[in-house]
This record gives structure tokens, sequence and C-alpha cells, in this order.
């Protein structure tokens, strides 16, 4: 599993651990389960990702780039707008598609896959 946190081995005792100052030391949750299977060796070509918010641009470029067939949440990261995030997903031939209260952004036509993701979700 993944989380938003500081860098493997960081002192965060000594490090900012407040906005804005923190911003430039942490690692979003999906980076940081990204880097934590490649660490061990672990390939994620292929693999879903089930978060609670939308990624931000840059983890979302990060999964693409790390073969993640689609990522799957169930609320809009608040800040942003439905508009641009969608808009911008089209540059990185993202599919969204929604099942019941869950957005779903594909990489690939993999709808089953994920459909039996969602439906074994343990809220």
């Amino acid at each position: 599993s993944g989380y938003n946190g500081f860098a493997r081995g960081a002192d965060d005792e000594n490090l900012p651990n407040r906005r804005p100052d923190k911003h430039e030391y942490m690692f979003h949750a999906e980076r940081n389960i990204l880097h934590s299977c490649n660490r061990k060796g672990t390939s994620t070509m292929g693999c879903i990702l089930i978060c609670t918010l939308s990624p931000c641009l840059n983890c979302l470029r990060a999964c693409y780039q790390s073969g993640i067939k689609a990522i799957v949440f169930r609320d809009l990261y608040n800040k942003f707008d439905d508009d641009s995030f969608y808009e911008k997903l089209r540059d990185i031939d993202i599919e969204v598609s929604y099942i019941g209260n869950f957005t779903i952004l594909e990489m690939r036509s993999i709808k089953e896959k994920i459909k039996s993701a969602v439906d074994n979700f343990d809220d």
C-alpha cells in the first residue's frame, strides 16, 4: 500500500511537516507505491491502482509510464475541477468511465477486470 509521506529513511523530525514547505520533501501515495514496487522488483505492468482520491497529473503520468492499466477512485481531489482534469487526460490517452460511485481511468479496455475489482472492493 502507498501513503503520502517522506522518502524512505528520511528523518521526519527535522523536515518540514506543514504546507507549503513540506511539498518538496513528500511523495504522494501513488508515487510511493510505484517506488516501493520498483524497489522490491515487483512489476506494475497491467495492474489496477485503487485510490481514495483522483491522482494528480504527475502521479497519473507516472502510473501510465509504469504500466498501470487503470486507476479507480471514488472522489475527485478538491483542487481539481471536473472539466480541466478530464480535458488533460486526453493528452495521455486515458479513457474515463464510471461504475457506481467509482470513477475509472482506463489505459486500455479492461472493463470486466475493473468491474470485478470494484465489486470486490471492501468499503
